[in-house]
C-alpha cells in the first residue's frame, strides 16, 4: 500500500512538472529578457525558473502593433502630422477593422513600421512639443491672470484704506484750518479721481 501510494506521488510529480512552463533567460543587446520559449539558435540559453512567470512588459514596437489589434478607432493626436503616403498608411491601419480587412493588420504594421517608424517618431515629438507649448501657453495665462487679480485686489484693498481715511478726516473738517481743510479737499479728489 506504501508502495502504491509513492508511486502515485511520484507520478503526479512528473505530470505537474510536465506540464508547468519554464522561463529562458536570453540576452538581448545589454540587457536580458524573460521568455517561455527557448532563446534563438546559437544563443546562450539559460533556465531561471519553472512555473508561470510574469510576461515581460511590452517594447514600443509591441505596443505600436498593439493599437490596432486593441480597436484603434479613433485616431491618435500625432496622426495630423503624417503625410503622403505614411497617414494614407496609418489611416488604413486605424480602420482595418471598420473595413473588415483586420487580417491583414500584421502586414499593413509591418510594412508601416518598415517604411514609416521614423516619420511616425517625428510626428509623435512634434505632437508632444505641440501639447508642450499649449500648457506653457495656458500656464503663462494662468500667471498673467494671477498678477493682474492680484492688481486688481492691491488697489481696491488701497482705494478701501483711503476711503476709511477720508471718511475720518470728514468727521473733523469741521475743526480744521484753511491749509488742513484744502489738504483734504485735494485728497478727496484723489480718492474720487482713483477709485470711483
Amino acid at each position: 500500500m506504501r508502495v502504491a501510494f509513492f508511486l502515485l506521488v511520484v507520478l503526479i510529480s512528473a505530470h505537474v512538472s510536465a506540464q508547468t512552463p519554464r522561463t529562458y533567460r536570453c540576452p538581448i543587446g545589454d540587457s536580458y529578457r524573460l521568455q517561455q520559449t527557448p532563446c534563438e539558435p546559437g544563443v546562450s540559453t539559460r533556465i531561471v525558473s519553472e512555473g508561470p512567470v510574469e510576461p515581460a512588459p511590452p517594447t514600443h514596437q509591441q505596443r505600436f502593433q498593439s493599437y490596432p489589434a486593441q480597436g484603434m478607432r479613433a485616431p491618435q493626436e500625432h496622426a495630423k502630422y503624417l503625410r503622403g503616403e505614411c497617414a494614407s498608411m496609418y489611416e488604413g491601419i486605424r480602420t482595418a477593422h471598420a473595413r473588415g480587412v483586420a487580417s491583414s493588420l500584421p502586414a499593413l504594421q509591418s510594412d508601416y513600421q518598415r517604411c514609416c517608424a521614423d516619420e511616425d517618431a517625428e510626428a509623435h515629438r512634434q505632437y508632444s512639443r505641440e501639447r508642450s507649448d499649449k500648457y506653457q501657453e495656458k500656464r503663462e495665462q494662468r500667471k498673467a491672470e494671477i498678477v493682474a487679480s492680484s492688481a486688481e485686489k492691491r488697489h481696491t484693498d488701497g482705494c478701501v484704506a483711503l476711503g476709511d481715511t477720508i471718511a475720518i478726516r470728514r468727521k473733523r473738517e469741521p475743526q480744521m484750518n484753511d491749509a488742513e481743510r484744502a489738504a483734504f479737499k485735494q485728497s478727496e479728489a484723489a480718492f474720487l479721481q482713483r477709485c470711483r
